[in-house]
């Protein structure tokens, strides 16, 4: 049998790192991980914000928001403004449960309530955008 060398093998081995290293490592990538958080929330914030203004300034100049405290009825109104003579509000929940009575005087008391802001038509719709009831001069429906 051939003799085998008898002494230190050399075995290349990585020491392991040391834990200062994956501790700083962990803490570079948390912070890491805030400061993209922070960057994409800034962004997103200032999308919404710029959203909101782009909406506002292509309003059309003539349509007037209305306070729906001010106007008649302002219980069964979620939304109103006018636009030349027409007056549009957006209806509650509460014109659902009314009578055709109520409805009827609440599209007349709207009418009135315009007239001195010039309004000769009032348009009353559901937040989907469905007619709920229209009055005029000449004509009152409820859908």
């Amino acid at each position: 049998m051939a003799r085998q060398k008898l002494g230190p093998e050399k075995i290349d081995e990585q020491a392991p790192e040391p834990a200062f290293f994956s501790v700083r490592k962990n803490k570079v990538l948390a912070i890491a991980a805030v400061v993209l958080l922070m960057a994409f929330a800034g962004l997103l914030f200032k999308a919404l914000y710029d959203r909101n203004n782009a909406a506002i300034s292509r309003r059309d100049k003539e349509v007037q928001l209305l306070n729906v405290k001010d106007l008649p009825g302002s219980e069964m109104l979620v939304n109103a403004r006018t636009r030349r003579e027409l007056l549009i509000g957006v209806v509650s929940r509460k014109w659902e449960t009314a009578t055709e009575q109520e409805k009827t005087e609440e599209l007349k008391a709207l009418l009135r309530f315009g007239k001195p802001m010039g309004v000769s038509t009032v348009m009353l719709v559901d937040s989907t955008g469905g007619q709920m009831g229209s009055a005029s001069e000449s004509h009152l429906t409820l859908e």
